[in-house]
């Protein structure tokens, strides 16, 4: 804590929602929107959820994917490829039993 308390500055934690946010942009978020199924009916898509501008009048998307566990061993039936895209992978829970970092 610093000696002097007039330099000190108070953050109060609000609720992330679009409204509040939308003066510094967009929230990714699931509500409202009606999800398509892939991965043969394992994964539901939620798409699309920002829009981004780029050159060339081409069209990036934004997604979320959830996914359901699957028993092992499993058997892959099929491999995508996606030359002109990239693809980022993250837990959005902790599996039951393990800690943080687990």
């Amino acid at each position: 804590m610093p000696a002097d308390r007039s330099s000190v500055v108070l953050i109060r934690p609000q609720a992330l929602t679009r409204a509040a946010f939308a003066p510094f942009g967009e929230v990714l978020e699931t509500a409202g929107i009606e999800p398509g199924l892939i991965n043969f009916g394992n994964t539901q898509k939620f798409a699309p959820l920002a829009e981004i501008a780029v050159a060339d009048n081409r069209r990036p998307q934004l997604s979320i994917y959830r996914s359901q566990a699957v028993v092992l061993p499993f058997r892959i039936r099929l491999v995508e490829c996606h030359p002109l895209g990239s693809q980022a992978f993250a837990p959005t829970a902790v599996p039951a039993g393990r800690g943080e970092g687990g």
